[in-house]
C-alpha cells in the first residue's frame, strides 16, 4: 500500500486508510512502535495488545475447545500445468504398514537402549 507523507507541525505523518486501521483495529489515540528497517525502511507496530500465549495456554484453549474439524475438501478444477501427481502405482517400492510398524518398534528399541 502507497501512503504519501503529510506535514504536521515541525513533524511528518503518514495517514493510514480506514480500512487498513479497521482491519489492524487501530484506533485515534493507538501508540505505535516506529524503528528503521533496512537502509530505507520503517516498521511500525501497535505498542500494547494481547501479550503472546505460551504453550500451555495453548494447550489449555485447545483442550477447552475440542478437537479441530478437518477443512472441508475444495475442488480446485482441473490439474494445470506441472502439478499432476504421477500416474503410476508406487505400491511396489512403497513400504507396507506391517513394513512400517517394523521399523518403528527398531527405532524405539535402538533409542531405549542408548539410554
Amino acid at each position: 500500500m502507497r501512503v504519501k507523507l503529510a506535514k504536521w507541525g515541525n513533524s511528518l505523518a503518514v495517514r493510514i486508510p480506514k480500512k487498513l486501521a479497521e482491519r489492524l483495529d487501530l484506533k485515534e489515540g493507538t501508540e505505535l512502535d516506529v524503528d528503521v528497517a533496512g537502509l530505507r525502511g520503517l516498521r511500525m507496530a501497535a505498542v500494547g495488545g494481547a501479550a503472546p500465549k505460551t504453550l500451555d495456554e495453548l494447550f489449555a484453549e485447545a483442550e477447552r475447545t475440542g478437537p479441530l474439524e478437518p477443512p472441508a475438501l475444495v475442488d480446485w478444477g482441473p490439474d494445470r500445468g506441472n502439478e499432476r501427481w504421477p500416474d503410476e502405482d508406487w505400491s511396489d517400492i512403497a513400504p507396507t504398514d506391517e513394513e512400517m510398524r517394523s521399523l518403528h518398534a527398531n527405532d524405539q528399541r535402538t533409542r531405549s537402549g542408548s539410554r
